[in-house]
């Protein structure tokens, strides 16, 4: 039993791993971890010199005058606050600019830059291990191996620090901007769609019918669903001998009295300890959705950038026309990646997952920019042509939604104004749609 607690696959299965998990998964996306990770990591490099004083001979090591060490210190505490600041000050600039121009959705696609948070983390890592090593320093901390591996670690740290600074600055001319903006949507909406086209059910198994006893779990605050932990549903079915129905997709809306879980009991009777708190763990609900497994959310965020630049004060068709090449190829990517989906068994067999209605990406990518650019030529025959483009591939999932789709586009020239030629033209276009 004693060797079981010690063995790291079941304590990864312990209850204590699996509630840990979810916590993990926040704390990642959360601004603030990667400075404190920094910090914790700077204050540690900085009373680790200290431990070469007692395994490193002082003969062996050249000499480090006490008064150069201290004067680079200062030079990089006092440098680094000011800078620190002005790359807090950066940030906030990029993140204003990327909601007044495209939209505030996509806020946390500026948020998430990996060079700009992993610039600051330096940043203040390196203040704060400039100001512990120089107290230390100070108040004769190390001896003479423990200033030269102080030395050396600052070193490393200053030319770290110019490393970053000047990657960042490449990347802080971009930030914000519109076109870096779409970037980051299509390349956040590009992953998930990767990842579901390739695996719709995210490893577990496809939805089927409910029969017999059953016990509903609902969540216990409503929004959006923004991560499921596969791994422990299916742990606890494995150890509760259930079947489990995850009902929502990532990115459904819930309240109060959604059924989000479905429990099946397998042999006839429910487990005693089967707790719906346990259960409502493996399913994190926010008030706003995440990019990650939700190609929906993504599809839309580029969607609401097209809408904006076509509102009458923007007036931007340019940005809207790149916008609708961009979901052409998102969908055909979608197409391209599903025709070499893996036929792998399911890794989650306890575990069904709720059918993903792809027919719902059409429409979220081309309808809300039909809507705003009705009476725009140049809009409606970009939007023909990507579903013209779409509907070539033979057994297409999308289907349905592009003949769904050029139905709605028909209607609307016929309830708005071009001139005859455009309108003839168009009407053309989407009745061969139509007819192949």
């Amino acid at each position: 039993m004693f060797a079981d607690k010690l063995n790291p696959k079941s304590w990864l299965k312990s209850e204590f791993a699996l509630n840990l998990r979810p916590l993990l998964l926040r704390l990642r996306k959360k601004l603030w971890f990667r400075p404190l990770f920094a910090v914790v990591i700077s204050i540690g490099m900085a009373f680790l010199a200290r431990i070469s004083d007692y395994y490193l001979k002082s003969e062996w090591l050249p000499q480090v005058q006490i008064d150069s060490v201290e004067r680079l210190l200062s030079i990089i505490a006092t440098s680094m606050l000011a800078v620190s600041t002005f790359t807090v000050a950066s940030m906030v600039s990029a993140y204003a600019s990327a909601s007044s121009m495209a939209t505030p959705r996509s806020f946390r696609l500026v948020v998430s830059d990996d060079v700009t948070q992993n610039t600051l983390s330096v940043f203040i890592g390196t203040f704060i291990f400039s100001v512990v090593a120089l107290v230390a320093v100070e108040n004769n901390y190390y001896g003479k191996p423990g200033t030269f591996t102080l030395f050396c670690m600052t070193a490393l740290v200053f030319a770290l620090v110019v490393l970053s600074f000047v990657r960042w600055i490449d990347s802080i001319a971009r930030l914000g901007r519109m076109g870096n903006t779409i970037e980051r949507a299509k390349l956040a909406a590009m992953n998930s769609v990767k990842l579901i086209a390739k695996d719709p059910y995210l490893g577990a198994m496809p939805p089927q019918p409910i029969k017999g006893e059953y016990l509903a779990v609902s969540p216990s605050n409503p929004g959006y669903v923004t991560t499921i932990d596969f791994d422990g549903l299916e742990t606890v079915a494995l150890n509760k001998n259930v079947r489990i129905h995850v009902n929502v997709r990532h990115g459904e809306y819930l309240s109060y009295r959604s059924d989000m879980l479905i429990v099946q009991c397998v042999d006839g009777e429910f487990p005693v300890d089967l707790k719906s708190e346990e259960l409502r763990s493996f399913i994190t609900v926010e008030s706003a959705q995440e990019f990650e497994s939700n190609p929906t959310f993504g599809i839309k965020v580029l969607t609401e950038i097209a809408c904006k630049a076509l509102s009458p004060g923007i007036n931007d068709h340019g940005t809207a026309v790149q916008v609708i090449n961009v979901q052409s190829e998102l969908l055909s990517s979608w197409v391209w990646f599903e025709r070499r989906r893996n036929s792998t068994e399911p890794k989650f067999t306890r575990v069904h997952f709720a059918q993903l209605n792809v027919n719902l990406l059409v429409h979220e990518a081309f309808d809300p920019i039909c809507r705003d650019g009705a009476a725009n030529f140049d809009i409606l025959n970009h939007v023909i042509s990507s579903l013209r483009s779409l509907k070539e591939y033979q057994r297409c999932d999308f289907s349905e939604g592009i003949e769904r789709m050029a139905l709605r586009i028909k209607e609307r020239i016929d309830l708005t104004q071009h001139l005859h030629e455009d309108r003839e033209l168009m009407l053309k276009e989407l009745g061969e749609l139509l007819d192949n």
